[in-house]
């Protein structure tokens, strides 16, 4: 009578062949009757078999090592894949709320600068007609500055301000492409940790939405533990990409423009002395 019930099945555990059959086979007891199998309708079998494909032909490959009551052992590994399935949902929709709380946060915060055609005003004094070299200095500065930071600048808003400084854009915009390919490994090291950093903020994140709809003292604790874990997780990680600099050496700023590496120091020495006190938005006082 077995043999007879699930015959696709027992083809597939004894000579590996038949494996659509298989899960034909599978998926007809299913749909015949979820709820023994711990699913709630049709659509929970559908979606099973979408998500547990590997785990669905593992189980039908033990057919022999169970037969005398592979059944029984059916619905137990359904019922449990039934279990996954809930879990699996749960989190989905938890990491979904996280996403769209933090975009309800962003669209109701402070809007970021709209830049207008008007000319960039520098907080240099060099730009006001003080210093003694006054706009040979602030374009050198600027062509310093741009150069270092090429990686995380606004290449279309370093163009403007290369245009209102009257310097050359087509040579801002090689040099900048230099300096982003010196970043290459850089970049792709900080990419790895920005990405678990942020995978790790989102298990925060669900595992505190868990909590707070967790009745269970037992589970509660054992959540508690585990957002313990995470947040030490989440700290580390984001030290390690703050630790990761964003910016080239001084050294190649020089090579990549051709002037003395002394010449970079002293102007990016003096462009952060002169920005040092200057109130930027958000500063107080």
């Amino acid at each position: 009578m077995e043999q007879e019930t699930f015959s696709c099945i027992a083809r597939l555990a004894d000579s590996g062949e038949g494996l659509r059959e298989a899960l034909g086979e599978m998926a007809r007891i299913l749909y015949r009757n979820p709820a023994a199998y711990g699913l709630k309708d049709a659509d929970d079998v559908g979606e099973l078999f979408a998500r547990y494909p590997g785990r669905i032909e593992a189980i039908l490959r033990k057919y022999r090592e169970t037969q005398g009551y592979f059944p029984a052992y059916l619905v137990a590994t359904v019922r449990y894949l039934a279990l996954s399935l809930r879990r699996d949902r749960a989190r989905a929709f938890d990491r979904q709320m996280v996403f769209e709380e933090e975009a309800v946060m962003c669209a109701e915060g402070v809007p970021g600068p709209e830049y207008g055609p008007a000319e960039l005003e520098s907080p240099l004094p060099e730009s006001r007609g003080r210093g003694r070299y006054r706009g040979r200095s602030l374009r050198s500065r600027f062509l310093f500055l741009s150069v270092k930071c090429a990686w995380t600048a606004d290449e279309d808003l370093l163009l403007r301000a290369a245009r209102a400084l009257d310097l050359d854009t087509a040579r801002l915009s090689k040099s900048l492409s230099r300096a982003r390919a010196r970043t290459l490994s850089v970049r792709d090291r900080w990419e790895e940790r920005r990405t678990a950093r942020d995978a790790s903020w989102v298990r925060l994140r669900v595992l505190e939405r868990r909590l707070s709809r967790e009745e269970d003292p037992c589970l509660r604790a054992v959540f508690r533990e585990r957002i313990d874990r995470e947040r030490e997780r989440f700290r580390r990680r984001l030290e390690e990409t703050r630790r990761l600099r964003l910016t080239i050496s001084n050294k190649a700023v020089a090579e990549i423009l051709g002037v003395p590496k002394g010449t970079v120091d002293a102007g990016m020495y003096n462009l952060a002395r002169r920005l040092r006190d200057f109130p930027f938005e958000g500063q107080n006082g």
